[in-house]
């Protein structure tokens, strides 16, 4: 199984488990006296929900919230992006194991409806990863991305659930020109970012085609249950 891919179950994995901790415990310090000074849940939509889609359909994926600003989870503050710039990392992984992918040849094009900065895109073996900045010019915590596929499989989409030690926010101008970053981390201080698809069903059957192991399906298993990943099948 390649290394990649073990990444991807484990971190946001251990990501979920540290998330439902500490809520559960109302705390704000976990593992290491690391301290978490911002956490922001976000709901994404994908739109058609289907299992099996064809080459050359589009697959949308957008945030739910329309809102000019975010919610740290931690206090409840309501944090503008009218100057801000927020960064977010999707991943698209064979599921197969089939496919060894190299630059410039990606198995799906990538279309950005909605304004955003710095959209960046590579892969490597058995993914397809992508991010970008939203937020300003926007002034809206909305994005909208269109996932076009040209090879067949099943495939998993995954936003990057993560915790971050470093700026939480680019600080931009008025004209969206990176400034600074206003809410740098301390040592000891982290940002945590939460991902879910507000979808009916996330396809989870298709985790029984993955070739590895038990114990490795259980944990995708969960990560599909608590609905921080997407899987379908393209004909």
């Amino acid at each position: 199984m390649s290394q990649a891919f073990k990444f991807f179950i484990f971190k946001p994995l251990c990501v979920f488990i540290l998330f439902s901790l500490t809520w559960l415990t109302s705390c704000r310090i976990i593992d290491n006296n690391m301290e978490v000074v911002y956490q922001f849940k976000q709901h994404l939509n994908i739109y058609p929900e289907k299992k099996i889609y064809h080459i050359g359909d589009t697959i949308w994926v957008s945030n739910s919230s329309h809102e000019s600003f975010i919610i740290n989870e931690i206090n409840q503050e309501k944090i503008s992006l009218s100057d801000k710039l927020l960064n977010i990392h999707f991943r698209i992984y064979d599921a197969e194991f089939k496919s060894q992918w190299f630059y410039p040849n990606k198995p799906f094009d990538i279309y950005i409806e909605t304004k955003v900065a710095q959209l960046l895109e590579n892969v490597d073996t058995n993914n397809q990863y992508f991010y970008f900045n939203y937020g300003c010019p926007e002034k809206s915590i909305y994005f909208k991305f269109g996932v076009i596929p040209k090879t067949k499989g099943i495939f998993i989409i995954a936003p990057d659930n993560n915790s971050s030690q470093y700026h939480t926010f680019q600080q931009t101008d008025s004209f969206c020109n990176y400034t600074g970053n206003q809410y740098d981390g301390y040592f000891g201080q982290i940002t945590e970012y939460i991902y879910y698809f507000d979808v009916a069903n996330n396809n989870g059957e298709l985790n029984s085609s993955n070739p590895i192991d038990e114990k490795e399906k259980e944990h995708l298993k969960k990560l599909t249950e608590n609905k921080h990943i997407y899987w379908f099948k393209v004909d």
